[in-house]
């Protein structure tokens, strides 16, 4: 969907769990494809985003073996951006996505009151 904020026009996706990937729009599938976005926990070739995020920003420590995380706690579904910031941005379901070239690091996620108070939806198909 597209919304404004100010005169900014931006792309926006409410972060949740029933839309499957062939359905984002083409920007969010490219950001997903290119894993500048994507769930915490989800497993790719090189391990869960989160391990990506370490090895990006941590590159000087060695990744502990998967076995050392074994935990019977089952975490929340955590969106997360991979932004040039020491820490990921983060947001879980119903939270809303913000992409805009003019936006610092292109991604942003905030929160459903937020959006309601700052943002104005435009369009909500593709």
């Amino acid at each position: 969907m597209k919304a404004k904020i100010g005169n900014m026009l931006v792309d926006v996706w409410k972060i949740n769990l029933d839309e499957s990937k062939e359905d984002y729009e083409p920007w969010l599938q490219e950001a997903y494809r290119k894993k500048w976005v994507g769930w915490m926990d989800e497993k790719g070739e090189r391990g869960n985003l989160s391990g990506l995020l370490l090895q990006k920003h941590l590159d000087k420590f060695q990744p502990q073996p998967k076995s050392a995380f074994k935990s019977p706690i089952t975490l929340p579904k955590i969106f997360s951006v991979v932004s040039y910031a020491p820490f990921p941005i983060v947001g879980g379901v119903g939270d809303y996505l913000i992409h805009g070239e003019s936006l610092v690091g292109k991604y942003k996620i905030v929160t459903p009151r937020s959006f309601e108070k700052d943002y104005q939806i435009v369009s909500e198909n593709r």
